[in-house]
Parts: structure tokens; C-alpha cells; sequence
């Protein structure tokens, strides 16, 4: 099982701040966004911080499919997973590749309490958001 919350210390990582996110499982198998980077902020248009998954995508059911199986993923395995890709999740016409790598955090040793992980965005023009 993973580290606690409190054995990351952000200033250890701070030039991944701004592309990590941190997602809290909550019972029912749902998931509320607790921190959301600058960077991921910026490039995505939006802060998702303090929303819950499911009312996050209401509107895009697909989406709201392919990211709680990725969670879901990391709290049964309870160990990293990593995932690249296309980007889902985004409108727009320019295509998007991402690479992202799940952490689970537990309080009590044997639970998922917590999902820390850093989501790096690659954009047409060969930038990447790390």
C-alpha cells in the first residue's frame, strides 16, 4: 500500500505542482478532485478542484466511464498505474496525447484513501505540460 497524504511533502515536489492533481475516494465508488495544478488549470480551461466526478462529466457520459474506470483501477490494484493516450476528456479541434501516472495514498494502510497523480499534456506544437 501506498504513503499517507502527510509523508508528501510539496516542497520535495514542487516543479511537479503544477501537473499534479489529487482525487479523494469517497463511498459508492465516487471521487471528488481535491487539488488541481496551475498548469492543468490553464491548459484544460477549467479548475475541477472541490467538484465530484460524476457531476463533473454529467454531460459527457463516456468520459465520466473511461475516467472513474481509471480510478476504480487504482484503488483495486491499490499500486501505481500509469496510462497515455489521447486526450478524451477536452473539446477542441487540436489533438491532444497524455501520459499519467496514478499514485494511491492510504491512511490506514490497507485503503485507497487518496489518488495523487501528474497528468502531462502533449499539444500540437510539440510543448508538453511538464
Amino acid at each position: 500500500m501506498g504513503p499517507r497524504r502527510a509523508d508528501i511533502d510539496p516542497a520535495e515536489i514542487r516543479e511537479h505542482m503544477p501537473t499534479l492533481f489529487m482525487v479523494e475516494v469517497l463511498p459508492q465508488g465516487e471521487y471528488r478532485y481535491r487539488l488541481v495544478g496551475s498548469e492543468l488549470v490553464e491548459r484544460t480551461g477549467r479548475n475541477a478542484t472541490g467538484k465530484i466526478l460524476s457531476q463533473l462529466h454529467a454531460e459527457r457520459p463516456e468520459v465520466l466511464r473511461l475516467l472513474k474506470a481509471r480510478f476504480d483501477q487504482v484503488v483495486a490494484a491499490k499500486a501505481p498505474v500509469f496510462s497515455r493516450g489521447e486526450v478524451y476528456w477536452l473539446d477542441g479541434d487540436e489533438m491532444r496525447q497524455f501520459e499519467c501516472g496514478y499514485f494511491p495514498l492510504s491512511e490506514d494502510g490497507r485503503n485507497v484513501s487518496i489518488i495523487l497523480a501528474e497528468l502531462v499534456l502533449f499539444w500540437p506544437d510539440g510543448q508538453s505540460g511538464a
